[in-house]
């Protein structure tokens, strides 16, 4: 094998969970690198790979994504694994030898269940509808009915969950938030939450409500 060192790019680094930061299994998580140059000539690393060590790094045996593009940022779904306060993030070129380990562990826990998804933000241009996809996810046998629920969406708009109580695991769930127009345009935090007796989980989401960018004149 010839490796090349390429002494300009670089240093390929992630610049994300360098502190002892707590996820639970299925939640969703942003990964951050610094590129430093790697997508660009002579390296052209078009994408990268992200995995996951629960040893320390001693192994990384868990693939998270696979060739998602070397752009410095991805919204991944935390594995099921078993709980552990020694996790690590390798992000690695998908088809040359470098890579890069955050440089502390993290601690990841298990939950009853989880909402899952990698769409935290959407942008609609007005008349569009806002949607968001979730998989339902249960864990150590869990199976006590869930009640979905959206709260901070803009007033006068409607909301519709499908469905709106979930048991099973790997259940899709859907929510579409219409009726949104001109007096609406703005930025909303919005929390999905899931009720389960005395167990709550809950998922912060942005909605960006934006004009159209079509303007018609009638005559």
């Amino acid at each position: 094998m010839n490796i090349t060192v390429d002494g300009i790019a670089g240093p390929f680094t992630v610049t994300s969970q360098n502190s002892n930061v707590s996820y639970n299994t299925g939640e969703a998580f942003v990964v951050n690198w610094d590129v430093a140059g790697t997508d660009q000539s002579p390296i052209n690393t078009m994408s990268v790979d992200i995995l996951m060590s629960t040893d320390g790094g001693l192994t990384f045996n868990d693939i998270i994504e696979v060739a998602t593009p070397n752009d410095g940022t991805q919204t991944v779904i935390m594995p099921v694994v078993s709980p552990t306060s020694q996790a690590r993030i390798m992000v690695k070129a998908n088809s040359n030898v470098y890579y890069a380990v955050n440089s502390s562990n993290f601690t990841v826990t298990s939950d009853e269940f989880s909402l899952s998804t990698t769409e935290l933000e959407q942008n609609v241009c007005l008349p569009a509808n806002a949607s968001y996809d979730f998989t339902y996810r249960t864990f150590n046998g869990f199976n006590t009915p869930t009640t979905l629920s959206l709260t901070g969406e803009p007033v006068g708009s409607t909301v519709v969950i499908t469905p709106s109580t979930v048991t099973n695991n790997n259940t899709p769930v859907n929510i579409t938030i219409s009726g949104l127009n001109s007096s609406m345009v703005g930025n909303y935090n919005l929390s999905f939450d899931g009720t389960a007796g005395s167990t709550m989980r809950s998922v912060g989401l942005t909605l960006n409500v934006l004009e159209s960018i079509f303007k018609y004149d009638v005559n």
